[in-house]
């Protein structure tokens, strides 16, 4: 069962995701749509979910797609774990401060407190956007929303200040 790794870990049907989804994000963006699109084929294809919190093990090996902060790009088409993510940024230091100031100030105000959820899934969700490119790592969770929650958990995790993350997580039985 995948509740093996995380914490309080419930079932939960799609109905509860899709409306916290809705209160935490402004559906009517680019962004919102496009996530709620995903979030729906996710559903369609595994149909299962469940809500826990995330201990910091899990969350440093969840994987990303392809990712482009500003002129950067984080993450390979194959796919990144939150811990390559966090190391790459770390090194690039003041030129990714620089270059992705947006991220930056979102990140930076996440460090404080993570509020929200992660939406996560088990395994490929759906044939959307990059999914069918990412390679899939076992036992790593995959991003669906929540990426710069996900990098201010990897922050806290370094500063020794973590504390689990809510997250829903689609799977299959």
């Amino acid at each position: 069962m995948i509740s093996k790794n995380l914490i309080d870990a419930k079932e939960v049907p799609f109905s509860k995701v899709k409306k916290s989804f809705e209160f935490e994000n402004d559906c009517e963006t680019k962004h919102g749509k496009l996530v709620m699109e995903v979030l729906e084929a996710t559903n369609k294809n595994l149909g299962k979910w469940v809500e826990a919190k995330i201990p910091k093990e899990v969350l440093l090996n969840v994987l990303i797609l392809r990712h482009q902060h500003g002129e950067i790009e984080i993450s390979s088409s194959e796919g990144s774990t939150i811990s390559e993510v966090f190391q790459r940024i770390v090194k690039l230091g003041e030129e990714y401060k620089m270059k992705c100031s947006g991220c930056v100030k979102i990140i930076d105000k996440y460090k404080k407190r993570i509020t929200g959820h992660l939406y996560l899934s088990s395994e490929k969700p759906c044939d959307l956007y990059g999914y069918p490119k990412a390679r899939y790592r076992k036992g790593s969770l995959i991003f669906l929303d929540g990426i710069h929650r996900l990098l201010a958990g990897a922050y806290q995790i370094k500063d020794s200040k973590y504390k689990p993350v809510k997250c829903f997580i689609a799977f299959r039985d």
